[in-house]
């Protein structure tokens, strides 16, 4: 019971660093924060002990990280963010009897969290250019952050008419 007792000490105290260790905790954690790696910086400022001078900056910033969290459990992507999820190549083909599309659409993910969903909009055109109309349609597809995918078989539903182009934009999203 002494053996388990002393074990529970010592994994309590390896918790936390010690005053010493606090400017190099902050500074791993400022460094891992300033990446967005949170949960490394959390980590960091979590071992700056109570008694320690730089504890109230820690604290500081893991009220931001815990802030940030918060906004994650929220998993619609902001307008900022959704700017940010690039469609490089746009292609389709036509049923020209039912004037189904289906669409292929090649996505690059700049944020810094994976990518669920999206929502698509597709626009349709004349050959004058002339827009005859929009179709919109959710698409699950996984885009890690920093990474592209390519999504095949999109069919948002049926142009009343023959168009000559269509052009995509991603209008909302959900991370994963």
């Amino acid at each position: 019971m002494k053996k388990i007792a002393m074990a529970f000490v010592l994994l309590i105290a390896g918790c936390v660093g010690t005053e010493e260790e606090a400017p190099v905790n902050l500074k791993k954690g400022d460094e891992c924060f300033d990446k967005k790696e949170y949960e490394v910086a959390e980590y960091y400022y979590e071992k700056i002990p109570e008694e320690s001078p730089l504890h109230e900056q820690a604290s500081k910033r893991l009220d931001e990280i815990k802030e940030i969290k918060a906004k994650w459990a929220d998993k619609t992507v902001s307008e900022a963010d959704i700017a940010k999820i690039i469609v490089t190549d746009h292609s389709y083909g036509i049923d020209n009897v039912l004037h189904i599309p289906t669409h292929r659409l090649l996505l690059f993910n700049h944020n810094q969290r994976n990518i669920a969903s999206l929502t698509v909009e597709f626009s349709y055109y004349r050959i004058s250019g002339e827009l005859i109309g929009q179709l919109t349609t959710d698409v699950k597809v996984v885009v890690k952050s920093k990474d592209q995918n390519e999504c095949t078989g999109i069919q948002p539903g049926r142009v009343g008419e023959v168009f000559a182009k269509s052009s995509a934009r991603i209008i909302g999203a959900r991370y994963q």
